[in-house]
Order: structure tokens, then C-alpha cells, then sequence
């Protein structure tokens, strides 16, 4: 798969879908969806009880700081003029990095969230915290209707040469849900570890144990052993 910027925005087309990076035409609908399915689909959001307008602030924040640095990826249904899937993607040591830790203020309900996150990157995450070291593929999802089509796939690897053109040396993305496990093995990604669902403990509670069918969330990591200069 090659990328390459077609026109403004477009890297990458498939039948009728394209591939774009994101850009302010398309915030505000990618906003909504990033929202809608995350809340609605995605296991660690949806089982932290995280509503609409806690999560809207979520990915407005994070969809609009990628637009600075034009790394995040999205799919569109040139048929319909649609977005049907995302990877919204980070430098988590930029300058312009969102700052996690506001969102303990935001709702209670992002503590055990954020708190998962944190302790599997502490863990298994171990390369430097520099800026250009970890291209950081935060946000995944594929309408439901378009699963099974490659399109989660090709996010992915798109983000993965977006990355190496960029200069990254590595890319990360945490398989929170079971959709994106796969994935990550088919395009032969590092597993470094997981943090189990049953298991977790925040404040003497286990909030997801009552996950049973999937294990994660899980580490992935793809080291390049050289990038574009």
C-alpha cells in the first residue's frame, strides 16, 4: 500500500472508499462518529459509563489537536460523502499534545478509563518519551455496517506509513476492544502484554469484571528499523 496525497487530503483510495487525512471540512462529523462509537461500541468507554457529552469533549479536543499535525487518518464513503471510519492518531510528546490528565475533572467516570491506560503503558511501554519517538494510534473504529471490509486494517496501515514518513521510530495502539487485536497480529505487531479486564483493581473495586469475553486491553508496538528522512 502506497501513500501518497492525491489532492489535499486524499492519500489513499479503495473502490468508493477513500482515504483521507483529516482535515477542519471534515471535524466536526468525525467529532460525532468518534463519539457516537466509542460510547456506543468501544468496551472501555462504553463499560466506564462514559456518556455522549463527557466523551464529545474526549474527541473534540483530540480530533482538533490532529489537525496540527495532520497524522490522523479517516475513511469515507465517496458514494454517500460519509465518514465511515477512523485512526486518530497523536504524538503523545508534542507541544501540542492533549493533556490527559484534565479529563479526572471532566467526569469520575474517565478515572477508571484513564487509570487502565496508564497502568499498561507502565508496564510494558518502555522506549523513550521524546517527541518523533511514539506515533500513537489513540482512536480506531469502522461503522459497524463496514466491518469485515479491510477498512480497520487499512487505517491502521496507513497510519503506520503516515508515521514513517513523519520520522516516528515506533507505533503504538492499545487493543481495547476485540475488533482491533487481530488487526494488530495480522500486520505483525509487537504484543508487549495486557492488562486484564477481570482483574483490574481501582480503589479496592474491579469495575470491569464483568468483561468475560476478551481479555484485554492489550499493547501493541511496531518498531522501524529505518523511516523516511
Amino acid at each position: 500500500m502506497l501513500i501518497e496525497e492525491k489532492n489535499k487530503n486524499t492519500v489513499y483510495s479503495a473502490g468508493s472508499i477513500a482515504y483521507e487525512i483529516l482535515s477542519s471540512e471534515r471535524l466536526e462529523e468525525t467529532i460525532r462518529f468518534v463519539t457516537e462509537h466509542f460510547v456506543e461500541h468501544e468496551y472501555l468507554t462504553r463499560e466506564s459509563g462514559l456518556d455522549y457529552a463527557s466523551f464529545e469533549r474526549f474527541s473534540r479536543l483530540y480530533c482538533q489537536a490532529s489537525l496540527c499535525h495532520r497524522l490522523s487518518i479517516i475513511a469515507v464513503d465517496t458514494e454517500i460523502n460519509e465518514v465511515i471510519g477512523f485512526a486518530i492518531n497523536e504524538d503523545p510528546n508534542s507541544p501540542m499534545a492533549v493533556d490527559a490528565s484534565i479529563f479526572y475533572d471532566i467526569s469520575v467516570n474517565f478515572h477508571p478509563f484513564l487509570e487502565m491506560l496508564t497502568e499498561l503503558s507502565a508496564r510494558y511501554l518502555t522506549i523513550p518519551s521524546q517527541e518523533k519517538m511514539s506515533f500513537h494510534l489513540y482512536l480506531l473504529g469502522v461503522k459497524p455496517q463496514y466491518q469485515g471490509k479491510g477498512i480497520g486494517k487499512a487505517l491502521v496501515e496507513l497510519s503506520e506509513i503516515r508515521a514513517r514518513q513523519k520520522g516516528f521510530r515506533y507505533i503504538v495502539i492499545e487493543a481495547t476492544s476485540p475488533p482491533t487485536k487481530p488487526i494488530c497480529e495480522r500486520l505483525n505487531y509487537t504484543n508487549l502484554g495486557h492488562v486484564s479486564y477481570r482483574d483490574f483493581t481501582l480503589d479496592g473495586e474491579k469495575p470491569y469484571e464483568h468483561i468475560i469475553d476478551y481479555e484485554g486491553p492489550y499493547l501493541f508496538i511496531k518498531a522501524f528499523d529505518d523511516v523516511d528522512s
